[in-house]
């Protein structure tokens, strides 16, 4: 009797593909056959047994190949080579790529904050708070298409800002692609008034908790705030009057308004308008607040009574000016009896 011993026929075996990460990329096979993308990102196919399958990885733009995980076959050397031999899953992890920004300014007393940024002056340097203890600059780090928001804030007050040096965009914002450079950039701002002396006391606006000076909204012309000495004005801002609601243009102001919170139960309040050098016609102090402190039912327009306006010389420079008296919980506070006075204001005339 002859018999004949055949060879063993070849039989099926499926390799799965899965991608993970938090990346792109895609994966093709030799023998060709298996192609996944970020379309795909799980398929499979079937080869015969046994069978040497290589894998080739190709990361999307911005993304990186990390690493091969799944069944032993597809982690014994690390490279895409495996031997089929059953049944297999492999699975290939593409991460983005992280990039960093560097925040830098012109000038010192800048604050610079964004997602991740919380860039200060501190005895080591401008650094990112957010960082590493021993980080010198202002650096993080972010994943590839990110889209950083920036705020520098405040301006120095002889300085303005004028926008951004480097990456950033004129909307503040950056697009991490790769390593991003983003400058604030300021430059002397030539309304400061009288060497940043706005009520010509001959000391430093910033030195005195009661005096305030704020470039207005309407041309960056300043107004200046000065209230008693034993006052402090804890909180300012500037804002167009148009901003408000039920705005009579028929009442225009021509330096906007000045928003303040003042601690204290009563001062007389001086405001220098240094963009106005003559006191327009049909003068007022215009107001926008509750008639009643705290009723917000009152809430509109109107002129406080007693106001008296008349004209200063502040750096050889004739300024108008308004001086009234406010007190904690009545006309003039937007707020009731809470130990301080809330009063945006600004001077307007009446065509």
């Amino acid at each position: 009797m002859n018999i004949t011993i055949l060879p063993p026929i070849p039989s099926p075996r499926t390799l799965h593909l899965t991608l993970a990460g938090t990346g792109q990329g895609g994966v093709r096979s030799q023998p060709e056959g298996l192609d996944c993308s970020a379309s795909n990102t799980v398929c499979e196919l079937t080869f015969d047994y046994p069978q040497w399958v290589y894998l080739t990885t190709t990361p999307a733009t911005g993304s990186q190949f990390i690493e091969w995980s799944g069944d032993p076959a597809c982690t014994q050397d690390g490279q895409g080579k495996v031997l089929l031999l059953q049944d297999t899953t492999c699975t290939a992890t593409f991460d983005l790529k992280f990039y960093t920004l560097t925040v830098e300014r012109n000038v010192p007393g800048v604050t610079i904050t964004g997602e991740g940024l919380n860039c200060q002056d501190t005895p080591e340097g401008f650094r990112n708070l957010e960082g590493p203890a021993d980080l010198t600059t202002c650096q993080a780090s972010y994943p590839y298409g990110t889209t950083v928001k920036l705020t520098a804030n405040p301006a120095p007050l002889e300085w303005e800002r004028v926008g951004w040096k480097g990456s950033c965009d004129n909307q503040d914002q950056v697009v991490i692609t790769q390593d991003r450079l983003c400058q604030a950039q300021y430059r002397e701002d030539p309304n400061v008034p009288n060497g940043i002396d706005g009520n010509g006391d001959g000391e430093n606006d910033a030195h005195q908790p009661n005096v305030m000076s704020l470039a207005d909204k309407v041309a960056g012309s300043y107004i200046t705030l000065v209230v008693n000495p034993d006052c402090t004005v804890a909180d300012s801002s500037t804002l167009l009057a148009e901003s408000l609601e039920g705005h009579d243009r028929n009442h225009p102001a021509p330096q906007g308004l000045m928003y303040f919170e003042i601690t204290c139960s009563q001062t007389p309040v001086t405001m220098y308008f240094h963009g106005v050098n003559r006191i327009p016609r049909n003068v007022e102090l215009l107001k926008y607040g509750p008639t009643t402190p705290g009723d917000e039912k009152t809430v509109g327009w109107y002129k406080l009574p007693d106001a008296k306006f008349s004209l200063a010389t502040v750096g050889a420079k004739p300024v108008a000016t308004v001086t009234y008296t406010l007190t904690d919980g009545q006309l003039g506070d937007n707020t009731g009896v809470d130990g301080k006075i809330v009063d945006p204001a600004g001077l307007s005339y009446s065509h």
